[in-house]
């Protein structure tokens, strides 16, 4: 062995002098040169060798060759400063306690994100340092579980905390003993980690009907290491062992053969992008197990920065999502079968509401005409005013129907004017008063507001009205009491109340009287007929309004009182309401009119009264009869049902218009607002809903003829 220019001139220099002062030189470290060329580090100890005289006449020299001891050192140092960096890049937090629960050390990345000095967690006991907002309870099952771990237990809980603002999170703790080589616990290894995503992913399919049930998996990361330029080089034992790779197969961008081949080229971009950009690397992609199963991952890649600033090296960290996934497309899945029953249920709806309401047009049409027959007795006139009523009462409740789709679809329109609530409320009255008297309830109006005005759909409101009404005679039993009163508050918005003396609402069913389908707590329920809509219809009414519908009740047996709340505007200079029993005249002159109808008994009862009010009726029952009748005669106005056997209404209309235009009314069972649409692009001026009422028919062909 020899020493290894240029040290030795000086090295020499240094031995000498101590040698000769009489001192030995005892496990010094240096390097060699081996005569075959390598590099040795060696240990020396020299001897002083004196005479007699105490003179130094020499030294004995003995060389120790320490090179498998020295490198052994640099990978332990090497190893050491690579779990420092993981485990500071690592966001979760890990930290190390004494055996008691002080803690000694901790992962920086948490303590950073939080704006936490370590000075303020080293030196103190784990549950009393960290950071979040503890209830004392939470400390006290910390401070168990670390005394359990003490004692040789793995310690793990999911505990809620509370964050700076109140923010809650959910924490995963795990705290595990660290023994030495005799087996004694003399540190702790606490560990914290966010799981607050999971569990929002598991509360979401909690909440999902119990459609699924899926348990939480406890995940470990995948940790990885790549250099400044992003090549994964050196060994990866976590990246082998879960993708069966070989050093030499994911050496560079080898390990994109592990991704799916989908995802390889993107995760390659994107990761390319972020190491030219320095910046967090985050993406989702497909892996694959060494078993062959492919996985879904979230990466999460981070730059580790020398104290240049510049990047020494990447730390990533893939974390398996599949069972996420998996939940996320069940879920999608479950929506859409929702969507679509739903879907199904409200074309049901229409569907049945359009057979519905068909064959109620020709009986309401001749009840309607016969009611105002002067001829007839007076008995009779009567018993057909009350056959009108019900068969009105029969397309409200279809009505109600479709207002519920209406609503859960976020489409109950209005059409807002401003309007006397009090000439809503008398109208409203005289509709409503024979159905008093008949099960002998009396009904008292008691309107005091000043300002009795609003913004409102008139229709709509008086429908509100109707049903605050109706709802208090079913529940109202005979000799019973309803007071109908306005008032205004204090802000001067009019409250319209209804209260009655009837059953009552119980205390447990007052929130829910305006769900739709229910009708409170009662016992029987269904013998005070109806379909339990009114109230759920009129709730979102006012809504829609900017109002708001209100139900007290003292409990059952001491009656009900609803409470519409609108706010007020002026009232206009004038106002000219017809009353809404009044008959309407005829049009003015005879028209020429088509009727497109297939149902026999509604086309017969409409040609009938049609000429009896002086008109000149030409019938069709197809979309072929139509065209051949239209193509023989000129016509003032086109009536047509849209569902004929051949073809639909809409097509007819759009062909007439081709060939001459002509004003058109359009009959159907159908009244969605994508029906009303539809009928409008086709070229009919008005859509009326089955059932008919003749003088609905008449005001619009009134309105027709003084336009045309």
């Amino acid at each position: 062995l020899h020493l290894t220019p240029p040290d030795l001139h000086h090295e020499e220099e240094r031995i000498l002098k101590q040698i000769l002062a009489g001192k030995p030189i005892k496990n010094f470290e240096t390097q060699r040169m081996a005569k075959d060329g390598r590099r040795l580090q060696v240990s020396l100890t020299i001897s002083p060798i004196k005479d007699a005289e105490g003179k130094v006449v020499g030294a004995s020299k003995i060389v120790r060759d320490i090179t498998e001891r020295k490198q052994a050192e640099e990978r332990l140092r090497e190893s050491e400063q690579f779990t420092r960096r993981v485990l500071d890049n690592l966001f979760a937090f890990v930290g190390v306690t004494t055996a008691d629960g002080t803690v000694t050390d901790t992962n920086r990345a948490p303590l950073e994100a939080a704006g936490i000095p370590a000075s303020e967690v080293i030196g103190k006991k784990f549950w009393d340092c960290y950071w979040w907002n503890y209830s004392p309870e939470i400390q006290a099952q910390l401070r168990d579980a670390c005394e359990r771990a003490a004692s040789g237990e793995i310690m793990r809980y999911d505990v809620p905390v509370r964050m700076a603002g109140d923010t809650r999170v959910w924490i995963d703790f795990q705290i595990a003993p660290l023994r030495d080589t005799e087996g004694r616990i003399t540190h702790l290894i606490p560990s914290a980690m966010d799981i607050a995503v999971r569990r929002a992913a598991e509360e979401k399919l909690r909440e999902s009907e119990e459609r699924f049930r899926v348990a939480a998996l406890a995940v470990n990361d995948l940790i990885w290491t790549n250099n400044a330029q992003g090549m994964m080089e050196g060994e990866q034992p976590g990246w082998a062992q879960f993708t069966g790779q070989t050093q030499e197969e994911y050496q560079g961008h080898g390990w994109a053969r592990a991704v799916h081949s989908d995802d390889a080229q993107p995760t390659i971009d994107a990761w390319n992008t972020a190491v030219a950009e320095k910046r967090l690397f985050e993406f989702e992609h497909r892996l694959r197990r060494h078993d062959g199963a492919w996985r879904s991952c979230s990466v999460r890649a981070i730059p580790v920065l020398g104290g240049d600033g510049e990047i020494r090296e990447w730390v990533g960290v893939h974390n398996d999502i599949t069972e996420r996934k998996q939940a996320e497309e069940a879920l999608r899945e479950a929506m859409a079968d929702i969507e679509r029953a739903s879907r199904a249920k409200d074309d049901f709806l229409a569907a049945l509401s359009h057979e519905l309401r068909t064959p109620l047009t020709p009986v309401l049409m001749t009840a309607t005409a016969l009611e105002g027959d002067m001829a007839l007795p007076l008995e009779v006139r009567d018993q057909l005013s009350m056959m009108r009523r019900n068969i009105e009462l029969e397309a409200r409740l279809i009505d109600d129907l479709l207002d519920i789709t209406r609503i859960s679809r976020g489409k109950l329109g209005i059409a807002p004017v401003p309007t006397d609530l009090h000439e809503l409320i008398q109208h409203t009255a005289e509709i409503v008063r024979s159905d008093g008297l008949t099960k002998q309830v009396r009904i008292v109006f008691i309107l005091e507001a000043k300002r009795h005005h609003a913004l409102a759909d008139p229709a709509r409101l008086q429908q509100v009205i109707w049903n605050l009404i109706k709802n208090a005679l079913k529940f109202t039993p005979t000799g019973g009491t309803i007071t109908v009163s306005t008032r205004n508050d204090a802000e001067g918005w009019i409250v319209v109340s209804v209260e009655d003396t009837g059953i009552g609402i119980s205390a447990a069913a007052l929130p829910h009287v305006f769900n739709a389908f229910e009708q409170g707590d009662i016992a029987g329920q269904h013998r005070y007929g109806g379909l339990g809509l009114g109230l759920a219809i009129s709730h979102a009414i006012v809504e829609v309004h900017g109002g708001a519908l209100r139900a007290e009740s003292s409990g059952l047996g001491l009656g009900a009182t609803f409470s519409m709340s609108l706010g007020t505007v002026d009232a206009p200079a004038a106002t000219a309401t017809a009353p809404a029993a009044a008959r309407l005249p005829a049009p003015r002159r005879a028209l020429r009119l088509l009727i497109v109808e297939d149902h026999e008994a509604t086309r017969t009862v409409l040609t009938r009264l049609l000429s009896r009010d002086g008109h000149t009726v030409t019938t069709a029952g197809t979309v072929h009869e139509a065209l051949l009748a239209f193509g023989a005669a000129r016509f003032d106005l086109v009536v047509s049902d849209l569902g004929l056997p051949d073809g639909s209404g809409l097509d007819l209309m759009r062909e007439l218009q081709r060939q001459r235009p002509v004003p058109g009314i359009a009959l159907s069972g159908y009244g969605m607002e994508e029906d009303l649409r539809q009928t409008k692009e086709a070229g009919f001026v008005a859509h009326l809903v089955k059932p008919v009422n003749l003088d609905q028919l008449r005001q619009l062909l009134t309105q027709l003829t003084d336009a045309h």
